[in-house]
């Protein structure tokens, strides 16, 4: 469930970042172009998270509608900020360069906290062989 909520908090962050460019029309098109493919693969990501046997099937469904809202909603946040405020001035873009910035950390962090966990964390499996704790006792004699 962490893994969903925070591909849905990293989406809502780089949404907010996509509604703050008004101004400039390529700036808009090459960023939504990138966020396109970005947001592919974080779809993949999330779906290959949701396909565990062991979620349930409401929070599967929360999890992909969730993701499915997430940019859309805070473009909508920054296109309401980027309304009331001038958005080619310093503050503007140190703003923009800040959602930038706090978007790739909770990338990085969603990287090395679930998906390196995953990969290299502490497995019974790897130091009891494939059937575990029962065959370690079996050889031993217990």
């Amino acid at each position: 469930f962490f893994l969903e909520v925070s591909i849905s908090m990293h989406s809502i962050v780089l949404g907010f970042g996509l509604g703050i460019i008004t101004r400039s029309t390529s700036a808009v098109i090459s960023l939504t172009i990138a966020l396109a493919f970005h947001q592919c693969f974080e779809g993949i990501a999330l779906g290959m998270a949701a396909a565990k046997p062991e979620l349930d099937q409401h929070v599967r469904v929360g999890a992909v509608a969730i993701f499915t809202m997430a940019l859309p909603l805070g473009g909508m946040v920054g296109m309401l900020v980027a309304s009331g405020v001038s958005t080619d001035t310093p503050a503007s873009h140190w703003l923009l360069g800040g959602c930038n910035a706090i978007a790739a950390g909770m990338l990085t962090q969603i990287g090395f906290m679930h998906f390196l966990q995953e990969d290299f964390g502490h497995d019974h499996h790897h130091h009891h062989g494939a059937d575990g704790e029962r065959g370690d006792r079996e050889r031993r004699g217990g």
